[in-house]
C-alpha cells in the first residue's frame, strides 16, 4: 500500500495522518495548501498491486461522484496522479529539499470532502437506532440514492459502511462499484448486465449481506438492486441485526437467494406495519417485486410516520344461518336490492353538498448547515415549484423545491445569482435571474431543470424585483440604476426603459413591478429619497404605490404608504403598509379603485425585502427571520473571504473600530436610542462599557496614539462630539457645542485635524443632507466645511500619509466614492465604477477599501503628488451589516473586522393559504 507519512504530499495536498481503509485504497487526513481546507485523500496501493481492475473501479468512482453534486452525498474535489513527496525538513537541518518516497511509482489519488463523524456501520454496533433517528437517515440516504439514479449512476455496494453519519447529516461514500451511465444512454445503464459477484480469483466484489439475489447471480443490476441493497441496511437499523446472515459466505449467499427475514415486528412488537411493509417490498426476491423507484420508496418512507394501524382490528362478519333455500336467498336479495334502491332515492334527493375546501398544508425547507439564504424566494405561477438563492463559501447559487418533493435540488447554470431579485416564466417553466458585477446588473435565464444560462440584457445598478409577462418579455426594477422600470425581450434584447424617476418628488428608485391578471397596467412601488431617512424601514414606510399604463406611456400614483404590493384571486391587493406589516384592499378590477385598507394582524412581514415573501398559484412561501434576528456577531474575515469568529456575544452592534496597536475593539452596541460605547479587550476577552449615558452614544474613533476615543453623543439631534480616556479613566469631556448632529470618522496622522460628517437640522426646511467638516484639535477647536453641498457627503477618511482624502457623494444620483487632495481640495478622482459607500485605505496606503452592498471592493492606487487608481476588484462578499455608514475596520494584520447579520436558514411554505387567509378578509 502507498504508505504516506504526515507531512508528505501529493501535489498541492498535505498528508496530516490515516483515517482508514475505504473501499479499494486506503484513505489519509490532508490539508489543501492552496484553498486552506481540509480534505480526504483516497490513494490506490502502488507498484504491482494496482491491477487493471482496480484502476477501473477507481476511475469509476472518480467518475461517478464527478457527476454527482448533492448534500446527502461526499463531494469530489480533485483527482491525481503525482509522486509523493516527502516532508519537507525543518529550517536548519541538513537538506530542506523534499525527496520523493517512492521516485519510480506515482500515486492515483481522489481528493474528497473531509467528513467529521462516524459510519453507520461504526453506530450500528451500539444496538439498533431510535424509530425517528432510523426514518430521519432513512429518508437522507434514499435522497442521495436518488439523485444518483436520476444521473444514471447505481451504487451496488449501498451498506452501513458506506454510509457516514455527519453534524450536517448523512453522506454516501465508495462508488468504486458504482454503474455509470453506458454511451447508448440512460436506459443504457439500467439494461447492461452487471460485472458477475464472484471474480476470476474469487474475490467478491461488495459486501454479501447486503448485495442483491441478480448481483449473486451475476444478472443484470440496475437502481432495484440498490433498493434490495437500502432494504437490509434499513432492517438493520431499526432491528440491531442482519436481515440475512449465516456463519460463512455460502450460508449468507443461500439466505439471500432463499430465505425470507424475520418480520421486523418479531424482534421490536412496537415497530410500525407500515415499515415491514415497505421493508419486505425492498428485499423482494424479484426485482420486478420490489419498489421500482427509489422515489416510489421514498414516498412509502413518508407514510410510515403516519399512526399505525390497530394490530388486533377484527371485522364483523353475519352469523351463518342454516336452511336458507331458495327462498331465504330470494328474500335476502330482494331486501339488499330494496335498500339499494332506497338508499340510491335517499342519495339523489338530498342537497348536494358544497365541494370541500381544499386542504392547507404547510411544510418547512430547512437549509444546510453550511448554506445562509440570500433572501429571496419565488414561487412559480402555478404554486408548484419553489426557487430560492443560497449562498455558501463566498458562492451564492439558486435551489429548487417542488412542493410534493422532500429535497430540494440546486439549478445548474445559476451559480453568481445575486440578490433577491429572480422570478418565474409565466409557464412556470425558467426562471430569470441577476448576476452581479462592480455595480453592474446582468439579467439571464435558464429552465428550472438547469442548463446553460442565456444573457438576456445588462445595466448599472442592482435589481430590484422583476416581472416576467404572458408576452415574453420582463420588465424590472433597479436601485442606483438612475432610471425608474426597464423592459427587455425575454429572448435577449435592447433594454427598452419604461417610467422616469420623478425630480420634483424626489424620486429614489422605482421598483417590484407587478399585474394584476386580465389587465395590461404594470403596478410597481415608488421608493423615496433614502437620503432623507435614517433606516430602510423609514424608506419602505414612506413609500407608495403608483401604476404604469402601457397604452399612455404615463405613470399615476394610486396611494401613499404602501410597498410591494400583489393581487391576489381573492379580490384583493396585499402589500406591505407601515411599522412592517401587512395590509388588504378590495381591488375593482373594471374601475382600477381600491378599498380602505383592512390590517392583516397575522401575516408579519419578515425580511426586509417584499422578495421574501410571496403569493402565487395558492401558494405562499416566506423567509422567516430568527426571533433574535437583529442581533449581531463579528468576525475576522481575510482577503479571500475565510471567517474567523470573535468571541463576542450577539448584540445589536453597528460600529466597530479597531485600535490602532490591534489589541482592542471600540463598539456601538444597542438598539437607536439606548447605544452605548463598549470596548472589547482581544487579549483577554473582555468586553468593557466606557460610555453608557441615557442618550445615544455612538460611532467611537480612536486617537491616533490609540489612548482615547472619541465619539458622538446627546439626545436626538444634539449628538455633538466627545472624548473619554480609552481605559476608561477620567471624566468624559466635550469637544464641541453645535445645533448640528456631528459624527467623528477620521484623523490626520499627526492628531492635529478631525474629519466629521454632519447634518443641519432646519426648523423651516427640516433635515438637510449629510456634509463633511473638519474640526481643529488645537487652538479654539473650530469647525470648517470641506464638503458642504445640496448633496450628501460623508464617509470621509485621511490617507495615511495625511495627503488625500477619500469620501462618497451622491452628487452623481448615486453613491460613489471619490478622492480630493486634503486639506486643500482639488483634484479629484472617482474610485467607484457602479456605485459604492464606506470608503476605507490600507495601512500602507496602496489601496482604497469600500462597500458595494453585500460586497467588499478593493482598488490599487498610488499617492503622493499625483494619485491614480485602478480597477475595483471584489475581495469577498457575504451577509454582513452595511447601512451605508462604514460597519467594518482593518486590523494591522490585514484582516478585516465585519459585523455579521443574522443568518437565515428557514422557508415556511404554506400550500392553499388562499383558503387561511379567507378567513381573516373583512366580509363583502
Amino acid at each position: 500500500m502507498a504508505s504516506l507519512s504526515p507531512g508528505s504530499r501529493l501535489g498541492s495536498y498535505e498528508i496530516a495522518g490515516p483515517l482508514g481503509a475505504g473501499g479499494m485504497g486506503e484513505v489519509y487526513r490532508a490539508t489543501d495548501t492552496r484553498l486552506h481546507r481540509t480534505v480526504a485523500i483516497k490513494v490506490l496501493p502502488s507498484g504491482a498491486q494496482v491491477t487493471p481492475e482496480l484502476r477501473e473501479r477507481f476511475e469509476i468512482e472518480a467518475r461517478a461522484v464527478a457527476a454527482l453534486n448533492h448534500p446527502h452525498i461526499c463531494t469530489l474535489h480533485d483527482i491525481g496522479r503525482e509522486r509523493a513527496l516527502a516532508a519537507s525538513p525543518r529550517p536548519g537541518t541538513a537538506s530542506e529539499t523534499a525527496d520523493p518516497v517512492d521516485p519510480v511509482q506515482p500515486i492515483d489519488f481522489l481528493v474528497m470532502e473531509f467528513l467529521d463523524g462516524e459510519t453507520l456501520a461504526q453506530r450500528l454496533e451500539r444496538g439498533a437506532l431510535p424509530i425517528e433517528d432510523a426514518l430521519r437517515i432513512a429518508g437522507e440516504i434514499a435522497e442521495g440514492l436518488d439523485a444518483a439514479h436520476r444521473k444514471g449512476i447505481v451504487h451496488r455496494d449501498l451498506k452501513p459502511g458506506n454510509v457516514m453519519l455527519t453534524a450536517a447529516g448523512v453522506k454516501l461514500l465508495d462508488f468504486g462499484l458504482a454503474k455509470l451511465p453506458e454511451p447508448g444512454g440512460p436506459d443504457a445503464a439500467v439494461s447492461a448486465p452487471t460485472r458477475a459477484a464472484l471474480t476470476t480469483d474469487g474475490t467478491i466484489l461488495g459486501t454479501l449481506q447486503y448485495m442483491s439475489p441478480e448481483q449473486l447471480n451475476g444478472q443484470p443490476a440496475d437502481v432495484r438492486s440498490d433498493v434490495f441493497s437500502f432494504g437490509a441496511t434499513l432492517y438493520e437499523m431499526v432491528t440491531g441485526t442482519r436481515p440475512f446472515d449465516g456463519d460463512g459466505p455460502a450460508d449468507i449467499i443461500g439466505s439471500i437467494l432463499k430465505d425470507e427475514p424475520p418480520s421486523i415486528r418479531e424482534h421490536h412488537r412496537e415497530l410500525p406495519r407500515t415499515l415491514d411493509r415497505l421493508l419486505r417490498t425492498c428485499l423482494a426476491k424479484d426485482p420486478d417485486d420490489r419498489w421500482q423507484t427509489v422515489r416510489d420508496m421514498k414516498r412509502e418512507l413518508a407514510w410510515v410516520a403516519q399512526p399505525d394501524e390497530t394490530d388486533d382490528a377484527t371485522v364483523a362478519a353475519p352469523a351463518a344461518t342454516g336452511g336458507a333455500g331458495l327462498s331465504g336467498g330470494w328474500l335476502g336479495a330482494s331486501l339488499l336490492a330494496t335498500a339499494a334502491v332506497t338508499a340510491l332515492a335517499v342519495w339523489m334527493l338530498k342537497p348536494v353538498p358544497a365541494p370541500a375546501a381544499p386542504a392547507v398544508n404547510r411544510f418547512v425547507i430547512d437549509v444546510e448547515p453550511h448554506h445562509v439564504l440570500t433572501g429571496g424566494v419565488a414561487v412559480s405561477p402555478n404554486g408548484r415549484s419553489v426557487v430560492y438563492g443560497v449562498a455558501e463559501n463566498g458562492t451564492t447559487q439558486l435551489y429548487l423545491r417542488a412542493v410534493d418533493a422532500f429535497e430540494s435540488i440546486p439549478i445548474p447554470g445559476t451559480e453568481g445569482a445575486g440578490g433577491a431579485s429572480f422570478y418565474f416564466s409565466p409557464d412556470s417553466r425558467h426562471i430569470g435571474f441577476e448576476v452581479r458585477d462592480n455595480g453592474q446588473w446582468t439579467l439571464r435565464r435558464v429552465p428550472i431543470t438547469g442548463g446553460s444560462p442565456l444573457t438576456i440584457g445588462r445595466g448599472n445598478g442592482q435589481l430590484f424585483g422583476g416581472l416576467w409577462l404572458p408576452g415574453d418579455t420582463i420588465v424590472v426594477g433597479a436601485l442606483r440604476s438612475g432610471t425608474g422600470l426597464m423592459r427587455v425581450p425575454a429572448g435577449g434584447g435592447d433594454v427598452e426603459i419604461l417610467t422616469a424617476l420623478d425630480e420634483d418628488t424626489e424620486d429614489f428608485a422605482h421598483v417590484a413591478p407587478s399585474r394584476v391578471p386580465g389587465r395590461d397596467e404594470i403596478f410597481f412601488t415608488i421608493l423615496p429619497n433614502v437620503q432623507a431617512f435614517t433606516t430602510d424601514e423609514e424608506v419602505f414606510d414612506a413609500a407608495r404605490l403608483a401604476v404604469y399604463s402601457p397604452q399612455s406611456g404615463t405613470v399615476s400614483d394610486l396611494f401613499d404608504r404602501a410597498a410591494f404590493g400583489t393581487y391576489i384571486e381573492t379580490g384583493h391587493w396585499i402589500y406591505r403598509s407601515p411599522g412592517s406589516a401587512y395590509a388588504a384592499r378590495t381591488l375593482d378590477l373594471n374601475a382600477l379603485a381600491f378599498g380602505e385598507p383592512f390590517p392583516l394582524l397575522d401575516f408579519n412581514f419578515d425580511f426586509g425585502s417584499y422578495l421574501a415573501d410571496i403569493v402565487a398559484g395558492g401558494t405562499r412561501a416566506f423567509i422567516q427571520q430568527p426571533l433574535d434576528s437583529r442581533l449581531r456577531t463579528l468576525a475576522w474575515v481575510d482577503r479571500a473571504g475565510r471567517e474567523e469568529p470573535l468571541p463576542l456575544e450577539p448584540a445589536v452592534y453597528r460600529i466597530a473600530r479597531v485600535s490602532p496597536d490591534g489589541r482592542q475593539i471600540a463598539l456601538d452596541r444597542g438598539e437607536p436610542g439606548a447605544r452605548d460605547i463598549w470596548v472589547f479587550d482581544l487579549t483577554r476577552e473582555t468586553l468593557s462599557p466606557l460610555a453608557r449615558t441615557e442618550d445615544d452614544d455612538e460611532h467611537p474613533v480612536w486617537t491616533p496614539d490609540g489612548r482615547r476615543i472619541v465619539f458622538s453623543s446627546g439626545p436626538g439631534n444634539d449628538a455633538n462630539l466627545h472624548t473619554k480616556a480609552a481605559d476608561g479613566s477620567g471624566p468624559t469631556e466635550r469637544l464641541s457645542t453645535s445645533p448640528n448632529m456631528q459624527w467623528p470618522h477620521s484623523w490626520s496622522p499627526d492628531g492635529r485635524s478631525l474629519v466629521i460628517s454632519s447634518r443641519t437640522v432646519d426648523p423651516a426646511e427640516g433635515i438637510q443632507p449629510l456634509d463633511v467638516r473638519v474640526m481643529a484639535l488645537d487652538g479654539d477647536r473650530a469647525i470648517a466645511p470641506l464638503f458642504v453641498s445640496e448633496f450628501t457627503e460623508s464617509n470621509p477618511v485621511i490617507s495615511p500619509d495625511g495627503s488625500w482624502i477619500a469620501y462618497r457623494s451622491d452628487e452623481s444620483g448615486r453613491n460613489e466614492v471619490y478622492v480630493q487632495r486634503f486639506p486643500g481640495l482639488g483634484g479629484r478622482v472617482q474610485i467607484s465604477t457602479g456605485g459604492g459607500t464606506a470608503p476605507l485605505w490600507s495601512h500602507d496606503g496602496t489601496e482604497l477599501f469600500y462597500r458595494d452592498g453585500q460586497a467588499l471592493m478593493a482598488v490599487a492606487v498610488q499617492s503622493g503628488a499625483q494619485f491614480t487608481a485602478g480597477l475595483p476588484e471584489m475581495l469577498f462578499e457575504g451577509q454582513y451589516l452595511d447601512d451605508l455608514a462604514r460597519n467594518y475596520d482593518l486590523a494591522p494584520d490585514g484582516r478585516f473586522l465585519m459585523i455579521k447579520q443574522a443568518e437565515l436558514q428557514r422557508i415556511h411554505v404554506v400550500i392553499n393559504w388562499l383558503e387561511e387567509l379567507r378567513a381573516s378578509l373583512p366580509p363583502d
